[in-house]
């Protein structure tokens, strides 16, 4: 689900307006809001695609996995079906 929202959704950037605008201005949400032509993810690649977190976080492979080694015990079937999600989802999205 995490995957879902982070990829396939603005939900990060509309609750980041919810946040100070130094903040903001750091994260690149008002910079983005001015270029419609890319989704956030693509959007922080092309401004900061040096940096190795940004990388990461822009890989739904590498974020995926990252996620479900931190987050759950039974690491192996939590990689394997939130990539089955999110991969589902997007072909069915298509």
């Amino acid at each position: 689900m995490i995957l879902i929202l982070w990829f396939k959704s603005n939900v990060f950037v509309e609750y980041a307006s919810f946040l100070p605008k130094k903040m903001r201005e750091r994260m690149l949400v008002d910079k983005f809001k001015t270029v419609t032509d890319y989704e956030f993810t693509d959007f922080l690649l092309k401004e900061k695609g040096g940096n190795f977190f940004i990388r990461l976080i822009c890989c739904p492979l590498c974020l995926g996995f990252w996620l479900s080694a931190a987050l759950t015990s039974n690491f192996c079937a939590a990689y394997i079906v939130s990539l089955l999600t999110f991969f589902v989802f997007e072909k069915a999205s298509e």
